[in-house]
């Protein structure tokens, strides 16, 4: 508002540089009110719950995608599976 009350950009542009943003603001927006609703419902405790169970313990498997998919899920065989991702006894 300031600019155009000083004058340095026209209405015209300025409508502009809005109409080119608001695709990126509205979807920010709906990123932030989906976390929100999600916050609101519990999913982000039930989330770190279940991987604090799930990692039970091992930093390492805490931080690996691998202990979240039962091992018919995961996308590579059990022979050229990293070892970061075997369960330890």
């Amino acid at each position: 508002m300031t600019v155009l009350a000083v004058g340095l950009v026209s209405p015209e542009r300025a409508w502009s540089e809005i109409s080119e943003l608001a695709p990126t603001v509205a979807f920010l927006v709906a990123i932030l009110v989906l976390g929100h609703l999600a916050d609101a419902m519990g999913v982000f405790a039930w989330l770190t719950e279940v991987l604090g169970r799930r990692s039970a313990g091992s930093r390492q498997r805490l931080l690996t995608w691998c202990s979240w998919l039962p091992p018919r899920q995961r996308r590579f065989s059990v022979s050229t599976r990293p070892s970061f991702c075997s369960p330890r006894p």
